[in-house]
């Protein structure tokens, strides 16, 4: 091997282990993924139609969702460390937001799955 194919192989080699494979995921196991999700007190986080990828951001030590369109920031209580996302993007699992008589009140966040850094 030369000196640059090796090189390229150690910059490739160190890229995955680093940041992980991205990997296309079937429908079903999609689904099954978003079921899989849990608030840190045991109880499920939400179903598909409660997830919505999102942007996100890393400020001043907090991470940073859009939720409906609006930047909020997340619950630490509400950031799962596991399972990995699904396709390396943010997901925020949400109940919509409510409206009273004297204004629309912020939806819950139910959990926060960061993005996977790289991917």
């Amino acid at each position: 091997m030369t000196r640059t194919f090796t090189g390229t192989v150690v910059t490739a080699l160190a890229a995955f282990f680093l940041f992980g494979l991205h990997v296309p995921v079937a429908a079903g196991e999609r689904g099954d993924w978003f079921k899989s999700l849990l608030q840190p007190d045991g109880t499920s986080c939400c179903d598909v139609s409660d997830c919505a990828k999102s942007e996100a951001e890393w400020r001043e030590n907090h991470w940073w969702a859009k939720v409906h369109g609006e930047w909020r920031q997340v619950p630490p209580d509400r950031i799962l460390s596991e399972p990995y996302s699904i396709d390396g993007g943010a997901y925020v699992c949400r109940a919509d937001p409510v409206t009273d008589d004297s204004k629309k009140l912020k939806p819950m966040i139910y959990c926060f799955v960061p993005p996977n850094m790289g991917s």
